[in-house]
């Protein structure tokens, strides 16, 4: 009599506990301790998919149901998971050989390290895109209104409660979406924490899909769509070279945060600036404030305005703004060309007359002059547009795997004009980028060169075989990049001022800052230093003409959510500060100027602690909206004494405030005061940690030195 065929196959790795179907290796359930994380009884789900194509366009997707066998096995602390013979009958596609290893990871206790490998025994079937792992069957905890979802959208976002869940899905280092390659699901205080610790930012997207809202039971998924090297070409294989991390954390995003970081600030694109970059410690030679400036669209041939102000007026108020303030300042300055915007790019020369005497004036008041250009984008009508820069723009294929052409695919901005993108990849394209900036510094006289895209564009696809690097999927769009930067800087100098759109981890050593354009959601949280803290600033906050409507309450908070997550400030229109209407706010902003200065090393290399819990007088409700308030937090480590932290609150009302803080930061948990502040007294601890009473004054600001023995 045969034996029973096995139910289910079940095991552990490093804390994780991983049930499968016997037949097709379905993940069944995922669980960690008496958590499962997810459950997808009886069938279980796929744990991968291949998309595959053939030279004729036709695409099919392939799963474990598709293997011949499937075996799964323990080696040491690994478990090795086999598909042989995974093929599609009918249409003659296959076989593809693909193995899964999970082992322990070094990233901490409860998570694992998971590769995929694929070989392709097919002589005419090309993958194409590649869905792993599937995380599917998330499901909701007892407090389903409590449940979050967290991912780094520039600053980071989280989501609380399945209502507020939508899907979020992009390419990692795409227009701010993914600016890093992790995401997690929290229930109460554990976190199911998904990241790619990948050094060479290979392209991939990175889902969150909360399922429908009306199905029963409520599940959602996480996933990554993995590009490989070889796309289109028949025959191709992919080894997966990093470790895509699953498990448990003990905490919520700050906490899932700190376990990137332990990776990502090992990598050289956050540590590793260009040799000729400026060596002098970071709040030396960071802008505190970033004015945005608009030249007169027309006429096209010379300035007659800025930010519809005559040229001496608003240079005056530069001048004005910058003596008030006390803190470095730079212009960021757009239409400085003869061409309209997002035109004839690269052609940005000749550039409209007068502009060498403006840049001249600001730079001698100290205030830097840094021009847009975009630094990926060639417009198809430019007159330099030629077989050249066809044969060095940016390849894909959307309708078939092989085709004879190649298409640059176009882009367009909301004005028609047609441009595409270059080949990280190009040394012409880098020469080309690198003789702009070289212009732009030497003959125009500026301090900054703002290198519009590169920052949310990381990971760009590109398959054109006679460009020397990897079809698809690669590294190479990351090197590239950096050899560009790294050319740019040698050409430009260590002082001129380099930024980007967006905080793209792979933008982090190379620009001096980071142009947040996302502006500011209700769920922010703030993901970004809490991985980059010291290495990365961001600039941006959307204090345009509408931010002093209704007395000024959106530039207030604004300002005060990146006074205490370590921004910088700006980027927008400061000139209205300086009318009487707005002296109240002139007065808040000179105050956030002068604790940022007064504590510049703190924001720029100190460590960003978990923000500590402020709630209104005894009792009252907890105040950690990033943008209502009302009252803001941040704490940061002196990077120059491991004993001592600095704790900033800013009140965004306009009526005073008296609240309670206690610091939920384990390691400071027994912090004292380090000298006397006013308005802020010791408090009796809560569950052992040091808490204080502080009152704040009407749009008030407070810097509190902590230390610990």
């Amino acid at each position: 009599m045969a034996a029973a065929a096995k139910e289910t196959v079940q095991h552990v790795v490093n804390g994780l506990s991983l049930e499968f179907d016997p037949r097709s290796l379905a993940l069944r359930s995922l669980g960690c301790g008496r958590a499962r994380w997810l459950d997808n009884r009886p069938k279980g789900e796929p744990l991968w998919q291949i998309h595959i194509v053939n030279a004729e366009g036709a695409r099919l997707t392939l799963d474990g149901a598709a293997a011949r066998r499937a075996t799964a096995r323990m080696d040491g602390d690994t478990l090795r998971l086999r598909w042989d013979g995974v093929h599609h009958a009918d249409a003659k596609a296959g076989p593809f050989d693909v193995r899964v290893d999970i082992a322990p990871s070094s990233s901490g206790r409860n998570l694992t390290g998971w590769r995929l490998t694929v070989e392709n025994r097919s002589g005419t079937w090309s993958i194409w895109h590649i869905v792993f792992p599937r995380l599917c069957g998330l499901t909701p905890g007892k407090d389903a209104a409590g449940d979050r979802v967290f991912w780094p959208e520039l600053w980071g976002v989280q989501a609380v409660g399945w209502d507020a869940m939508t899907e979020v899905s992009g390419p990692c280092g795409g227009y701010g979406k993914h600016s890093m390659q992790f995401m997690g699901f929290t229930r109460g205080d554990r976190t199911l924490y998904l990241a790619a610790h990948d050094p060479d930012l290979w392209q991939k997207q990175m889902t969150f899909d909360p399922g429908k809202p009306d199905a029963q039971p409520r599940s959602a998924q996480m996933h990554f769509l993995c590009y490989p090297a070889g796309m289109g070409e028949p025959g191709n294989g992919y080894a997966q070279p990093y470790d895509t991390v699953v498990g448990e954390v003990a905490g919520d995003w700050y906490d899932a945060s700190r376990v990137y970081a332990a990776f990502a600030r090992r990598q050289p694109w956050a540590t590793t600036p260009p040799p000729t970059a400026d060596p002098r410690p970071r709040e030396q030679r960071e802008v505190l404030v970033w004015e945005q400036a608009s030249v007169n669209a027309y006429p096209v041939d010379r300035i007659t305005t800025v930010n519809r102000l005559e040229p001496k007026e608003w240079v005056a108020r530069m001048k004005t703004l910058r003596k008030r303030l006390g803190v470095r300042m730079a212009v960021h300055l757009y239409h400085w060309h003869q061409t309209q915007f997002d035109t004839n790019y690269p052609d940005y020369f000749p550039v409209k007359r007068g502009l060498k005497a403006l840049v001249a004036e600001l730079e001698s008041a100290d205030i830097r002059v840094m021009p847009y250009i975009n630094g990926r984008l060639w417009d198809l009508s430019a007159p330099s547009f030629d077989a050249t820069a066809l044969k060095h723009a940016a390849k894909i294929t959307p309708q078939r795997a092989n085709p004879t052409v190649r298409f640059a695919w176009p882009e367009h901005y909301g004005n028609g004009q047609q441009l595409t993108g270059m080949c990280m990849a190009s040394e012409f394209w880098r020469k080309k980028v690198v003789g702009l900036c070289g212009r732009i510094v030497k003959e125009l006289g500026c301090g900054g060169v703002y290198l519009d895209q590169l920052g949310c564009f990381g990971g760009g696809l590109c398959m054109d075989p006679e460009h020397g690097h990897d079809l698809g999927g690669g590294g190479y769009w990351l090197e590239g990049y950096r050899k560009l930067l790294a050319a740019v800087r040698k050409e430009v100098g260590p002082g001129t001022l380099l930024t980007t759109e967006n905080n793209w981890e792979g933008c982090v050593a190379d620009f001096d800052a980071l142009l947040d354009t996302s502006w500011n959601k209700d769920g922010n949280v703030p993901i970004f230093p809490a991985v980059y803290w010291g290495l990365g600033s961001i600039y941006g906050g959307d204090v345009m003409d509408a931010a002093y409507r209704d007395g000024g309450d959106a530039f207030v908070q604004r300002m005060g959510m990146r006074f205490v997550w370590g921004g910088l400030f700006g980027w927008g229109h400061f000139e209205p500060l300086l009318e009487r209407t707005n002296r109240e706010l002139m007065a808040y902003f000179t105050n956030l100027c002068r604790l940022r200065t007064k504590h510049a090393g703190l924001f720029a290399r100190g460590e960003f602690l978990r923000p500590p819990l402020v709630t209104l007088g005894r009792g009252g409700a907890a105040s950690d909206h990033p943008l209502q308030g009302p009252v803001l937090s941040g704490m940061w480590a002196d990077a120059d004494d491991e004993r001592r932290c600095g704790l900033f609150l800013v009140n965004v009302t306009r009526k005073p405030q008296r609240v309670r803080v206690a610091i939920t930061d384990e390691r400071w948990r027994s912090a004292r005061m380090a000298a006397g502040v006013e308005g802020v007294k010791p408090a009796r601890t809560q569950d052992g940690r040091a808490t204080f009473n502080v009152s704040l004054g009407a749009l008030d600001a407070v810097a509190v030195p902590l230390t610990i023995d």
